[in-house]
């Protein structure tokens, strides 16, 4: 017994190969490639791929030839590549990072983050535009674009840096770029992966003036400490003097004077070493007799 189409696709009608044939037979076409699944012997089905001819020889009878191949293997490779493409996807999307694909500086593939980290509501309104002009702030353009350029001539760029950013609004942002060479449709590109480090460097900046206000305070202090210890030899023989000054005239006047002036020298003195984090210092007059 021949075997016949309704053997390996039960499905399969004679009105339904007739209409399938008229392109070939019309000449309209010189194959029909087409997927399908065909019945094996044993009743389990198959992917398969048929490539379907019609051949009209000269001296013989005119007939079709059908090339059936076997595309299990293809399809389970799609399958897994359909699976592992969904997962990098999900890791892409999912990610608290931006991630870019630049090439000719022209933006590629972006993820949603990435959108987001620059003020944009959705990766359809930033592909295809020059991204280091979309993202760099002016005055970081050029130093990120010799970076750009040398990394996909070949030549030294870092593969980590530090630049400032340009959101829609046009507000600047602290960005941490990560660079890599990938390929993309065959042709060399950049990877890029971006993180906001805004609020980093407002704390990093936080600290410095933390330090500068603190070594201020260290240097006040020291220098009210000394200070401090002038005006107390000041005061302590301004009031030495004015003890043994037998008869009161116009040199106790200057001497009280200068008493005073050290009284208030020593309250600067005293908002000082307050500023400088150290103990308050108090002058008053003293007895040198009292002290032996």
């Amino acid at each position: 017994k021949e075997m016949t189409p309704q053997d390996i696709k039960p499905e399969f009608s004679e009105e339904s190969f007739r209409e399938m044939i008229k392109p070939l037979l019309n000449k309209e076409i010189p194959s029909h490639v087409w997927e399908t699944v065909h019945r094996h012997k044993d009743g389990s089905e198959i992917p398969v791929e048929v490539n379907l001819q019609y051949i009209d020889p000269v001296n013989e009878e005119p007939r079709f030839v059908a090339v059936v191949r076997d595309i299990t293997e293809r399809r389970n490779t799609d399958a897994k590549l359909r699976e592992s493409e969904q997962k990098y996807r999900n890791l892409i999307e999912g990610s608290i990072q931006g991630i870019a694909i630049i090439q000719d500086l022209v933006l590629k593939f972006a993820n949603q983050y990435l959108a987001d980290i620059f003020g944009h509501e959705s990766v359809d309104g930033i592909l295809g535009k020059n991204a280091l002009e979309l993202f760099v702030a002016p005055h970081d353009l050029e130093r990120i674009k010799g970076y750009h350029l040398a990394r996909m001539s070949g030549g030294t760029a870092p593969s980590q840096y530090q630049f400032q950013g340009t959101r829609k609004d046009e507000s600047i942002i602290w960005l941490e770029g990560l660079a890599t060479m990938v390929e993309w449709n065959g042709l060399p590109a950049a990877q890029v992966t971006y993180i906001d480090i805004s609020e980093r460097k407002s704390l990093e900046e936080q600290l410095r003036h933390s330090q500068k206000l603190e070594a201020i305070g260290r240097l006040a202090g020291g220098v009210a400490h000394e200070f401090n210890n002038m005006l107390q030899i000041i005061h302590g023989y301004t009031g030495l003097a004015m003890s043994n000054i037998r008869s009161p005239g116009m040199a106790t006047g200057y001497l009280e004077r200068v008493n005073k002036a050290s009284e208030r020298a020593s309250g600067l003195t005293t908002q000082l070493l307050a500023f400088g984090r150290k103990q308050k210092l108090e002058i008053g007059r003293a007895s040198c007799r009292e002290r032996g």
